[in-house]
């Protein structure tokens, strides 16, 4: 017989899933549905503990019943939309995300007072795309810009001040501007994490063509002189995403877990972790020769001048990750065992970046796995 009331097993499951610590909240959900089967948020909450393991089968059951005791619950909704997605159902998917606009977390840091873009094309009206969640985002999905250009659309950007000159460079969008600062005139405005819906992408029909960012001449040339000296293989590595999402707790490995990959003969790292993290070399010493970057990288503009100067990019799921995929370099991306939708599940390639490999964590919390494979990779890419 299970002990305890229903809603004490959900309130536990929802601690420990805001910890996030999946494992025990799945336990501790598992029984808040079993004594109470009839409240959506506990469903909904045992959703998020599976999806945050790729357990679909389970995900899928929960968010289901969820949307069934409770049809207007968009955090049950913006939840199955992640699975969907997550499992290649994109159009699906990405409709049934566009509830996460109703959610706090999700929410524009600003408003905007004009009509959102419903996905219908209109030659010569100005659509501002905004930035409303990190610059990975920014980053991966700025490549409908151009492609809503090319129908006849005026298209102009609002978002974090360090894309902007990558952005202008890569002469993606008409005009272009600061969060600080108003947004350039518009007719029409849509957040950038939307366009994926509004432009009816399936998997089949995935905009990948790379590169599509560029890194200012200027930059570009300095960085290429910088970086012309060091010998070997030419590796840039990262070991630790924003702590701005707590998502980094569980996606970023930390310099000890890559650290092995500093030793590969004759590769030279060039670490390009900025802010937290930055420091874990001063100790533990990198095994082989190193370039630390991080403190002369003023904005994405830099790094990708640097990663366009490198042979191939490690890191996790960080903006540099999506960076290095833009760019169209070679890039080796470190993933946990409940990896973002964008990296999709069991996949060991990108739809969204060909010149992306994955690496995945087999068990949850152990980088060893992932790390000795593609430091042998690397191996074997010297000896090409």
């Amino acid at each position: 017989m299970l002990r305890g009331t229903a809603a004490a097993w959900g309130a536990a499951g929802a601690a420990l899933l805001a910890a996030w610590r999946q494992d025990e909240a799945r336990g501790a959900l598992r029984r808040a549905v079993a004594l109470d089967p009839s409240t959506a948020e506990h469903w909904a909450n045992l959703g998020f503990a599976g999806l945050g393991r790729h357990a679909v089968a389970l995900a899928e059951v929960a968010f289901d019943r969820a949307l069934r005791l409770s049809p207007g619950m968009d955090t049950a909704r913006a939840g199955r939309g992640t699975l969907r997605m997550l499992t290649g159902r994109l159009r699906d998917g990405a409709a049934d995300y566009e509830a996460r606009l109703s959610l706090p977390a999700f929410m524009p840091s600003r408003t905007y007072s004009r009509p959102m873009w419903d996905g219908r094309v209109e030659p010569g009206r100005t659509l501002l795309i905004h930035a409303d969640r990190g610059h990975g985002d920014a980053i991966q999905f700025i490549r409908y810009a151009p492609l809503l250009r090319a129908r006849g659309m005026r298209v102009v950007f609002h978002g974090p001040e360090g894309l902007l000159d990558l952005f202008r460079a890569s002469e993606l969008v008409d005009d272009l501007s600061g969060l600080d600062g108003p947004p350039p005139a518009h007719d029409l405005q849509i957040p950038i994490m939307s366009l994926i819906h509004r432009m009816g992408t399936d998997l089949d029909s995935v905009p990948a063509a790379a590169p599509y960012l560029r890194a200012p001449d200027a930059a570009a040339r300095r960085w290429a002189d910088r970086l012309a000296g060091l010998s070997g293989l030419k590796a840039g590595l990262v070991w630790h995403g924003s702590v701005a999402f707590p998502y980094h707790r569980q996606r970023s490995p930390g310099f000890e877990a890559v650290r092995p990959l500093t030793g590969v003969p004759d590769v030279t790292a060039v670490l390009l972790q900025v802010a937290h993290g930055h420091s874990d070399p001063e100790r533990l010493r990198p095994l082989g020769p190193v370039l630390d970057l991080g403190t002369e990288l003023r904005d994405f503009a830099d790094i990708a001048a640097a990663i366009q100067a490198l042979d191939i990019v490690i890191s996790p799921c960080t903006a540099v990750a999506h960076l290095a995929g833009a760019l169209g370099k070679s890039v080796a991306v470190l993933l946990d065992q409940g990896a973002e939708w964008r990296w999709m599940c069991g996949r060991v390639d990108s739809p969204w970046y060909p010149t992306a490999r994955l690496y995945r964590q087999s068990v949850f919390g152990d980088w060893t796995e992932p790390v000795e494979r593609l430091r042998r990779d690397l191996a074997a890419m010297v000896t090409l």
